[in-house]
C-alpha cells in the first residue's frame, strides 16, 4: 500500500492517533509486512497542527513511536476556528506551514515506490482542520493531479461547538467537493448517541459517559474496518488500497458524500450483528422521509470458519431495505469479507462495516446552507473572515457548489 494518511488540526491528529494505534496492533510478524509501515518502521502518515497543544506529546516520543519527527509539521499559533485564518494564514510571517507541509509531504511521496494517494483526516469545525485542511487538499491536488485523495471529516455538534462552524463547515465541504475523490463524513452526535446506547446496559447508567476519547476510538476502528486489507472474491486485492473504497461506493464525481458505521462483537451471528447495526443509524429526515442510498459496501472480518458467505443473501436484503437503495442501480451492495479481527487484541471478535453512499448529505449540507445564507443576510462575523483574506464571493461560490451537491443527490434518489 503506497497510500500517505495526512492528519491535520486536534480532531485530525487525535484520529490519527486512535486510528493508527488499531491497525498497528498486530503480531510482529504481521507489522513487518504491515501496508501503513514503511520498511524502517516507520508510519507512513503526516501529522500536522498550527500550534503544539496536540502535537507537542507527539513530538517528545517521536522517537520511541512508529511516528516520523520529520513528518510531525507545527505551526506557531493556533487559527481561531476560523476557516479564513486556517486557509490563508499569518501574514508576513517568517512561518509558512503549507510549504513545509508540502516538503514533508514530497519526501514521504519519494520514500513510496509508487504514489497513488493520500487519506486527510480532519474536522469541518476547526480552523485548521477545516481551513489549512481545505488549502492542502488544493495544494496536494494541483501537485499531485493524478493521484486519489480522501477525505475522512468530523461533523461537529448541532448544538454548536463554535459559532463560526456553519461557515467553517459550508466553505470546507465545497473544498472538499472541488478537489478530492471522497468525503467520509462522521458526526459526533450520532456517535454519541450510539455509543450511549451501546452503554445503557450497565447497572449504573450515570456511569455509562462517553468521551471524545470514545468517539475517536469508534471512528477509528469502523476506517480500520475499512482500510485493512482482506481477501475476498475472485481477487486478492480487495481492499488493499483505499481507493477501491470508490469503484463501490463514489463511482460518480458528483456524488462524493459517504457515511460510515461499525460493530464489533464477539460470540454473535452474522444476522445478529447485522441486525444491530442497521439499528443503530439514523434511517430518516426531519420530515419522515426515508433516506435513500446509491451504493454500499460491507466489511465482514474475523470470519475465520468462512460462515459469512451464507448469510450473504439474507444480509444483503437487509442492508437493501435499510438503505433505501435506488432501484436504479442493479448491484447497490458489495461485500468484502476478511477471515482475522481488526486487531490481535479482539482476536475473537467479527466486525461488520458499512460505507454507504446516502442523501444524509442533502439533510445536513441543507441545514448548515440555511443557517450560514442566515448569517451572511445579518453580516454576522463576517468581518472575522474578511480580514483574514476572505471575500464575500468565497461565500456565495461555496453556497453554490453545495447546492449544487444537494441537487445532485435529491436528483439520484428520485
Amino acid at each position: 500500500m503506497t497510500t500517505i494518511y495526512t492528519c491535520i488540526g486536534q480532531c485530525g491528529n487525535q484520529l490519527g492517533h486512535h486510528f493508527f494505534n488499531t491497525v498497528n496492533n498486530t503480531s510482529d510478524e504481521q507489522h513487518q509486512r504491515s501496508p501503513f509501515v514503511c520498511q524502517d518502521n516507520k508510519i507512513r502518515s503526516l501529522n500536522i497542527d498550527s500550534e503544539n497543544k496536540v502535537l507537542k506529546r507527539l513530538i517528545k516520543d517521536s522517537k520511541k513511536s512508529l511516528l516520523r519527527e520529520d513528518n510531525i509539521v507545527c505551526g506557531r499559533k493556533g487559527r481561531g476556528a476560523n476557516w479564513a485564518f486556517g486557509y490563508h494564514g499569518l501574514r508576513n510571517d517568517e512561518e509558512n506551514l503549507l510549504d513545509s507541509c508540502l516538503d514533508a509531504f514530497r519526501k514521504e511521496v519519494e520514500r513510496c515506490d509508487c504514489y497513488t494517494g493520500t487519506v486527510m483526516m480532519h474536522s469541518l469545525c476547526g480552523g485548521t482542520g477545516s481551513g489549512f485542511g481545505s488549502h492542502l487538499c488544493e495544494a496536494i491536488r494541483d501537485n499531485y493531479p493524478m493521484a486519489y485523495i480522501q477525505s475522512v471529516v468530523i461533523a461537529p455538534f448541532q448544538t454548536g461547538e463554535s459559532p463560526l462552524q456553519n461557515y467553517n463547515a459550508t466553505l470546507c465541504m465545497a473544498w472538499l467537493q472541488r478537489y478530492s475523490d471522497s468525503i467520509f463524513m462522521y458526526h459526533n452526535e450520532e456517535i454519541l448517541h450510539r455509543l450511549s446506547g451501546l452503554n445503557v446496559s450497565k447497572v449504573v447508567r450515570e456511569e455509562a459517559k462517553v468521551t471524545i476519547k470514545d468517539i475517536n476510538e469508534h471512528i477509528a476502528e469502523s476506517l480500520a474496518g475499512l482500510y485493512k486489507p482482506v481477501s475476498s472474491g475472485k481477487s486478492t486485492s480487495h481492499g488493499n488500497e483505499p481507493w477501491e473504497i470508490l469503484q463501490s461506493v463514489c463511482p460518480m464525481p458528483s456524488h462524493k458524500f459517504a457515511h460510515v458505521i461499525h460493530t464489533s462483537q464477539t460470540k454473535s451471528s452474522w444476522e445478529t450483528l447485522t441486525g444491530g447495526l442497521l439499528r443503530s443509524f439514523k434511517r430518516y429526515d426531519e420530515d419522515g422521509l426515508t433516506f435513500s442510498s446509491l451504493a454500499n459496501l460491507a466489511v465482514a472480518r474475523g470470519d475465520k470458519m468462512d460462515t459469512f458467505s451464507k448469510h450473504s443473501k439474507s444480509i444483503e436484503k437487509k442492508i437493501k431495505a435499510a438503505y433505501n437503495c435506488v432501484r436504479w442501480n442493479p448491484y447497490p451492495v458489495d461485500f468484502w469479507i476478511g477471515k482475522d479481527s481488526i486487531n490481535v487484541a479482539k482476536s475473537g471478535t467479527a466486525s461488520l462495516t458499512i460505507c454507504a453512499n446516502t442523501s444524509r448529505i442533502v439533510e445536513y449540507a441543507g441545514n448548515v446552507l440555511s443557517k450560514t445564507r442566515n448569517m451572511l443576510e445579518a453580516g454576522a462575523y463576517l468581518h472575522l473572515y474578511l480580514n483574514h483574506g476572505c471575500e464575500k464571493g468565497d461565500f456565495i461560490e461555496a453556497y453554490d457548489t453545495m447546492q449544487c451537491v444537494i441537487d445532485n443527490y435529491k436528483d439520484a434518489v428520485k
